[in-house]
Formats: C-alpha cells, structure tokens, sequence
C-alpha cells in the first residue's frame, strides 16, 4: 500500500475533495455518508496532445480545403477550380484569425488570396526550377522532375493541438492559442491560420501555416524546415508556453510533451481518437479495439505498480488532489467500481 499527504488547493470546493474514512470508504469533506463515484469523477483533466503534419498535392492534399475546414468557411482553390464549402461546421469554431510578421502586406490576412498565393508560388518555383532542356534526354527528365514537384509539394504546415479542459474562460482560449501560433510559427517568419474547435469536452487548436517564409512582402524561396528535432522543439514549446499561461492566470494543469516512456512512467498511451474519427468508422473501430486493449494491460500494471497512477498525474498537474487521484483511477477503470475499489485500496491517502 501506498501511503501519500496531499494538500488541498485554495479553489478546492471542500464538498468535493474526497478523503478515505476509517474503513477505507471514500468520502467527501464535510459529509461522512460514502460517496464511491462521485459525480466529480466524470471530469477529465489536461492531457497533452499534439499532431502534427504537412499538407502536400500528393494524395489531393489542399491548403485552400484546411484552410476552409478549419475555420468553418468557404475558400475556392482557384488552381483546381474546386470550391471547399464547410460553412456547415461553423458552429463549432469559437475563434479564427490569420497571423502574420509585422509589416505584412494586407493581401495575407484575407484567406482567400493567402492559400491562393501559396499555391500559386508553388507553380512559379516548378516553373523557375525545371525550365526544361536542348538536350532531348535533359529535358525529359527536367519535364519529369516539374510533374513530381507540381503532384507532390508540400504546400502548408498543418498541427492540432488539445487546449486544457481547466482554461473555461473563451478569452483565455483565444488568448493562450494566439501566443501558441505567434511563438511556434510566426516568429520563423510564416504566415499562420488557426481556429478554435470548442467541441465539448474536446476544445484544441487547429494551425495551418505557410512553409515558406515572407520575405519584402513575398514568399522566400527556401522553405523554413521543421525535422524531427525542430518536430520535438515546437511540441515542447506548446507544453511551455501553456503551462506558463496557465500558472500568470492561476489555472491547476501541468502538460509534459513527453512520451510516458521518457517520464519513466510504465503504461502505455492509448491512441488518441480525435475530434473526427467518427467520420473515419473503420479507423474508429480498430483503435477502440487496441485501446481497450491498451486499457486492460494498463490496469494489470497498475495492480502490481499502483504508484505509476500518482506519476500519470503528477504528469498532469503541478499540485494535485485526493480528488485528482480518483478521476484518473476512475478513467483508468472505465466506470468498473470493483476494479475503482481494488486500486483505490492500493493507495492510502492521509
């Protein structure tokens, strides 16, 4: 058994921070009557989570369509002639702006010609690139190396990103996304769209953002390069620049951008689902199997390591509660009260 001290938060509803009486039972503050699943238990806590990937032609990849989907609009691609309408999901978007370098032209903050211009830049580079050849076989290839470059260019970055439950207050959700694109993406000199999904018990952070960076009011020639370390570098400074918000506006959430291996933490992260993934049924199906999988394998390593469920949220939150504890068994177990029991007696609070 494990026997920790934890301290109440000065926000802690007393009749809410659960202790465990003489017998074990887990109850609340100021009431003695057994509260086992209380309705506390149902809340999440923030969780780090972030995606992120390019948009290229290869496979019908369109920056004028994410642009589109992520802020609930309407943009034509004026190179394909194809009209993205999600005009539909609008009431899902809390917030969405364009944010650029200062001294950008107007033409940027309209997302229309932003996108459009990045397409056509796209055509001007092949164009500039692959000029062709006298020679038969020289130009062959050069033809050849235009084709794959114009069917397969990277057009924008894409990311999202879960916005901690804690943060309620949609101003500060407008404000901690707008820090996030400015320091991540608009500092290297791109030009970056993002958008607010305040999806129930779901809000994250769409960015689309241009891979070239503007130079005298055009785009540069050379892309800007995220690999692998600068891929970890920005993941870190998500978690940074929103643990440091939540700690000037007096939230309770610690967000660690690492693996639970690189915490040294035993279980195994599920997959996450994602705000779209009843769209994608089958995907959807396969990763509820090997989550549930996931989930039993996890319980059977915190039966016989019950302190990894203390390092999961103290992963979480930079001070935590007995309250916290029980949420994350809870989760843990789905519901399951005998197995919420066995674990829950595997701990001792004081």
């Amino acid at each position: 058994m494990i026997r920790i001290k934890i301290y109440k938060q000065k926000n802690d509803n007393p009749a809410r921070v659960l202790c465990q009486n003489s017998k074990g039972a887990l109850n609340d503050d100021e009431d003695s009557s057994c509260a086992a699943l209380p309705a506390a238990l149902y809340c999440g806590m923030a969780i780090y989570h972030s995606h992120m990937s390019y948009t290229s032609r290869s496979g019908g990849g369109s920056a004028c369509s994410h642009a589109a989907y992520i802020s609930g609009s309407i943009v034509k691609d004026e190179r394909t002639g194809m009209t993205w309408d999600y005009s539909k999901k609008a009431h899902d978007v809390l917030y969405s702006e364009i944010i650029a370098p200062e001294s950008s032209p107007e033409w940027v903050y309209d997302r229309d010609q932003l996108w459009n211009e990045v397409e056509r830049f796209e055509d001007y580079i092949a164009e500039k690139r692959f000029k062709g050849h006298k020679d038969p076989i020289k130009n062959d290839k050069s033809l050849a190396g235009k084709e794959k470059f114009l069917s397969s260019c990277k057009t924008s970055f894409k990311a999202d990103f879960a916005l901690p439950l804690e943060i309620t207050d949609k101003d500060h959700l407008t404000e901690l996304a707008r820090k996030i694109v400015k320091e991540c993406y608009v500092s290297n000199g791109l030009v970056a769209q993002y958008a607010i999904h305040d999806m129930k018990g779901n809000p994250h952070l769409h960015i689309i953002a241009t891979t070239r960076p503007l130079v005298d009011g055009s785009f540069s020639e050379k892309r800007f390069v995220i690999d692998k370390i600068k891929l970890v570098e920005i993941r870190k400074q998500m978690a940074d620049i929103t643990n440091h918000f939540g700690h000037e506006k007096g939230y309770d959430y610690h967000l660690d951008h690492r693996s639970y291996k690189d915490q040294g933490i035993k279980l195994v992260a599920t997959k996450h689902l994602g705000p779209n993934a009843r769209h994608r049924l089958q995907e959807l199906s396969h990763n509820i199997q090997d989550n549930e999988e996931i989930r039993q394998k996890n319980i059977e390593i915190l039966l016989n390591n019950p302190e990894e469920i203390i390092k999961v949220v103290a992963s979480q939150k930079a001070v935590f509660t007995q309250v916290d504890l029980a949420k994350e068994i809870f989760k843990r177990v789905a519901g399951d009260e005998k197995l919420y029991s066995v674990l829950k007696a595997k701990i001792d609070w004081d």
